[in-house]
Formats: structure tokens, sequence, C-alpha cells
């Protein structure tokens, strides 16, 4: 892995795969093949040459990061190999579980970048295409403010004409 025009010399991103717990209307790789699911030992090998690379945050994203088995363990690596910052792009839905949110910080998440599609409950769950997603995505962004140790929730809005 070679730095190049989509490596920032501070910052690596993986893309775990594209597995995902919401269907979002907009969304260009659900359903889709494209890009692997990488296993859990092609993901800490590329966070090691990352590290090589002098990289200094990791940035985690999906698919739906949290909805890995081995999301606490890549974190954990990431965390010992000595990443500055790790932080997680998710859906937030999984985040409504505060203990689940408590193990992400402790293994060494510090920031999470969540998206809302909407105001209200009703154009957010149509445009993830999951009842009930909203009120799961906003006591995910409760939950992480409560969690003592992390370092901040950054939004993510996608603009459409709905």
């Amino acid at each position: 892995m070679m730095p190049n025009d989509n490596f920032d010399a501070t910052t690596l991103y993986i893309k775990l795969g594209t597995t995902c717990n919401s269907q979002c209307l907009f969304c260009s790789i659900a359903g889709s093949k494209i890009g692997p699911y990488l296993s859990t030992g092609e993901v800490l090998d590329r966070v090691d040459i990352g590290r090589e690379f002098q990289a200094g945050v990791l940035s985690l994203s999906g698919g739906e990061p949290t909805i890995r088995d081995d999301l606490l363990e890549i974190i954990k690596h990431a965390s010992h190999v000595g990443y500055r910052v790790i932080q997680i792009q998710t859906n937030g839905r999984r985040l409504n579980n505060r203990d689940f949110v408590q193990s992400l910080v402790n293994a060494g998440a510090a920031r999470f970048i969540i998206p809302l599609h909407g105001h209200q409950p009703s154009l957010h769950d149509s445009i993830t295409q999951v009842d009930g997603s909203f009120q799961e995505t906003i006591a995910g962004i409760r939950n992480i403010a409560l969690v003592a140790g992390c370092d901040s929730v950054l939004g993510n809005i996608v603009i459409r004409r709905k």
C-alpha cells in the first residue's frame, strides 16, 4: 500500500465491508458486491501498515462497522499499535445500547460520525427503510454524550430531494 491521492498521511480509512443493518435509499453500496468484506486478519494487517506509514488517525466505515463481531478486537489492536484517534463512521443504531458504547470507548474508540437523514422520525425512517431507526440513532448519540472518555460525535448530513 503506497500513499496516493486517497491516502491522507495522517488518517487511514478502512472500509470494512458492504453489509449494513439499514437500507438507505441513497446508499451507493447497498446490496452491492463492490469491495470485499475484509476478514479480521486483513483489517489488522491494514491497521499495521497504516502505522508503518505514520497514520495517527484510524477511520473505520462500512457498510455498518458496528454489526461486525470483531469490531472490539480491531479497535483494541489499533489502540495498542498507537493510533491517536480511532473513529467509527456508523449509522448509530447499535449505539442505542450504552454498554456497547462503553465497550467501544474502553477499547479505544474516541470519535463517532453519525448521519441524521431528517428532522422527524418518519422522514429519517423512510430514508433508512427501517422503522424506529431515528429513535435508535438519537439514543446512540445520547449514549455517546453520556460515556466518559469519548472525544466527540460528528454529524453527517446527506441532502436529498425527499
